[in-house]
């Protein structure tokens, strides 16, 4: 199955390359205009988003607006020999800096001083999950790493995934450690899952 989904996440990360920043810009707002509009977005307090890297529906931009709206935002630092996120509060993007392929995470210096601090998994109402690519059934094909499903395994809050509609796959390979997701938004819209089918 790897092998499956492996050649998958080649063919889902090649169409999403091919579409031209200004596309990419163009989509991820409109994806965001969504976000903004789901009532588990005006409900929540505290969400833990992603830092964008290369073709990725983009989140940076979108930083500003969420801290107007109120909320508290959380970004994940990885583990890479352990494959497990860390969920740390920021307070505005200068707590971000370069990390590993960098992705940009809350700066080491800051958590070291203690100046922004780990945040619990229960306090975060809503995870907005990057992904290669979307079913129609709430499953997702990430890196391969499996830092969100080990992070999402127990998980009770909000868990929205995000992507362009070119990325939405029918059925996708599943395996026994995948976590579905509740929904996933694009530029056309929010798809939510709520039974197995």
């Amino acid at each position: 199955m790897s092998d499956e989904k492996n050649k998958l996440r080649a063919e889902f990360k090649q169409i999403r390359d091919a579409i031209s920043p200004e596309v990419q810009a163009f989509k991820s707002a409109s994806v965001w205009k969504y976000v903004f509009a789901l009532e588990e977005y005006k409900r929540a307090d505290t969400l833990m988003l992603y830092s964008n890297i290369g073709s990725e529906v983009r989140t940076d931009v979108f930083i500003p607006k969420i801290f107007a709206d109120g909320k508290r935002i959380v970004l994940p630092v990885a583990d890479d020999k352990e494959k497990l996120i860390t969920p740390y509060e920021i307070t505005d993007l200068s707590c971000l800096k370069a990390q590993t392929y960098g992705i940009k995470e809350p700066d080491s210096e800051l958590i070291a001083s203690g100046k922004i601090k780990q945040v619990p998994k229960d306090e975060i109402d809503m995870v907005i999950v990057p992904g290669l690519g979307f079913d129609m059934f709430g499953n997702r094909l990430g890196y391969g790493g499996g830092f969100y499903d080990r992070f999402l395994k127990d998980y009770k809050g909000v868990k929205a995934g995000v992507s362009y509609r070119e990325c939405l796959y029918y059925r996708l390979p599943q395996e026994k450690n995948d976590i579905k997701i509740d929904m996933v938004i694009t530029e056309t819209g929010c798809e939510r899952f709520g039974q197995e089918i």
